[in-house]
């Protein structure tokens, strides 16, 4: 899943550039890698 939020960030990057919303997300993700590898 992680892999895929991975691709669809990076398409989205591709396609838009650095947006806020891009910038966002790719927090989030941070946060959720973050989190994956404290368990």
């Amino acid at each position: 899943m992680l892999e895929e939020l991975k691709e669809i960030l990076s398409n989205l990057y591709a396609q838009y550039g650095l947006t806020d919303d891009t910038l966002r997300l790719s927090q989030v993700l941070d946060k959720l890698i973050y989190q994956e590898m404290k368990y």
